[in-house]
């Protein structure tokens, strides 16, 4: 007998057979799209078998980045923080299991030699990984450094050609506008930019909130140079696990009547990676997902 599982449940100590069917599905497949996977999981004899089994792979034969060569080429020699971490980063990947299969014996209670056998399998993979994170913040100026304003000038492109609105006859790429000074003219909303000493994209200090203000105390600065698009880089960790196992009973009924159950369950457990800022200011989740079934 054979039975759809998805492929992600899958042991590969516990599968004895498989079947993709990508077309002409017969009556058994449906209510889905793309390929059927069939798979045909082992069942436990009259004698005890198993297995153990791993798999490694290590970093030091994985080849460099092709963009962190080019930021180190950039990066002074005195600057060794950042050079190191433009290094290689971390790819380890461990996959490991047992599988165990045989009749269903209770010592002095049950005997299940010809009529009731099990087998179990157990797999988990433990990926460690990293990466060398390049990514772009704001800088000191932007920031408000001189205590005065927040200057996005470095921001201000040239003069939209043909562009106005109503509170302004010209307007500019990256020009930043005051949100306070909404007003309807024509029918039609605009603002005025924020502007010091006739310099658009100048925020006045004032407009930063407490909100903002603590946030921003987490902000690292820049540490990349160059003349590239980002001006920060740094090192980042992840480490994956992605554990499945699955049971099997078998019970010979009769010559003509045998039956059997399958529970198959899996769990992933990640800490997170992709982030483009260092924690704690950071977009990468983590988490545990359990799925059994």
């Amino acid at each position: 007998m054979s039975i759809p599982v998805p492929p992600a449940d899958a042991i590969s100590a516990a599968v004895e057979e498989f079947r993709i069917q990508t077309a002409s599905y017969d009556a058994a497949v449906g209510n889905a799209m793309g390929a059927s996977v069939n798979l045909v999981t082992k069942s436990g004899t009259n004698h005890y078998h198993g297995a153990v089994f791993e798999l490694y792979k290590k970093d030091a034969l994985d080849g460099k980045n092709w963009f962190n060569n080019g930021y180190r080429e950039q990066t002074p020699e005195s600057d060794v923080s950042v050079r190191n971490s433009l290094q290689r980063p971390p790819d380890t990947k461990n996959d490991y299991g047992v599988s165990l299969g045989g009749p269903f014996v209770i010592p002095h209670l049950y005997n299940g030699h010809n009529k009731t056998f099990f087998f179990f399998a157990w797999e988990q993979l433990r990926y460690n990984t990293g990466s060398s994170v390049t990514s772009l913040i704001p800088t000191p100026a932007e920031l408000g450094s001189n205590g005065q304003y927040f200057d996005f000038t470095s921001t201000l492109g040239g003069q939209i050609p043909g562009a106005s609105d109503g509170c302004n006859s010209t307007l500019y790429y990256g020009e930043i506008f005051d949100p306070s000074t909404d007003t309807v003219v024509n029918g039609q909303h605009c603002r005025t930019p924020f502007e010091v000493g006739g310099q658009l994209n100048k925020i006045p200090i004032q407009y930063e909130s407490n909100v903002a203000k603590n946030v921003l105390e987490y902000m690292p600065k820049p540490n990349l140079s160059g003349g590239g698009t980002n001006n920060i880089v740094y090192k980042q960790s992840d480490t994956s696990l992605q554990g499945v196992y699955s049971l099997r009973i078998d019970k010979n009924m009769g010559p003509n009547n045998k039956h059997f159950g399958v529970y198959s369950a899996r769990e992933n457990t990640d800490q997170g990676n992709g982030s483009n800022l260092p924690p704690p200011l950071t977009s990468a989740g983590g988490g545990t997902v359990f799925d059994g079934k």
